[in-house]
């Protein structure tokens, strides 16, 4: 009987963990998403107060209450006091869900932008880094979002220089050479993942 894996599939803002998660659903994998739980955390209740609480001016309202994504991100990319305020509210727990929810037989990929900032590899049997230079991961930002380049600077900032960090222990993605490429290196990957985990 297979055993359940736990794959990370991380790397800088722009870098492309996006479409290396929709490769391997597209290839039957179980994949989650760390953003998309994140998402559907700043929809809850529980959630906003918490927010409201450690953040001025952020969230609205009093029964029903809203929060501006834009004043949040003004705050903690300017801040990295405020940033780690915000990143131990939501972090533990989307972890927590994502692991949870990793529970099928065989290969799980979650992609956790926030990976080993946070010393979440432990959690994982294995990590895959996408990698891509950086002006290619500013513009692809910028073409999805309404961020200037010097704020999508703050944001790559803000995470660890992949470019001088120790990958030597995790399964390696250039995204520079085209989406063949990436698919081609991804499908050796998850070879040598079977192999070592299955």
């Amino acid at each position: 009987m297979k055993r359940i894996v736990k794959i990370a599939v991380t790397g800088g803002i722009g870098s492309g963990k996006s479409l290396v998660l929709n490769y391997l659903g597209e290839m039957g994998y179980k994949v989650l998403s760390c953003d998309e739980i994140t998402k559907k955390l700043y929809a809850t209740h529980d959630v906003k107060g918490m927010i409201k609480n450690k953040f001025n001016g952020v969230v609205s309202g009093n029964k029903r209450l809203t929060i501006d994504k834009k004043k949040l991100a003004t705050q903690v990319f300017s801040d990295p006091k405020k940033r780690r305020e915000l990143e131990d509210i939501i972090h533990p727990i989307v972890l927590k869900k994502a692991l949870n929810s990793a529970n099928k037989r065989g290969i799980n990929f979650v992609e956790v932008p926030i990976l080993f900032e946070r010393d979440y590899q432990k959690h994982f049997d294995g990590v895959i880094v996408v990698l891509r230079a950086e002006q290619d991961r500013i513009n692809s930002v910028m073409e999805r979002s309404s961020l200037s380049a010097d704020e999508v600077k703050k944001r790559i900032s803000s995470q660890i220089d992949y470019g001088s960090a120790d990958l030597s222990e995790c399964y390696i993605i250039e995204n520079n050479g085209g989406l063949d490429k990436v698919r081609q290196e991804l499908l050796l990957i998850i070879k040598k993942i079977e192999e070592k985990y299955l």
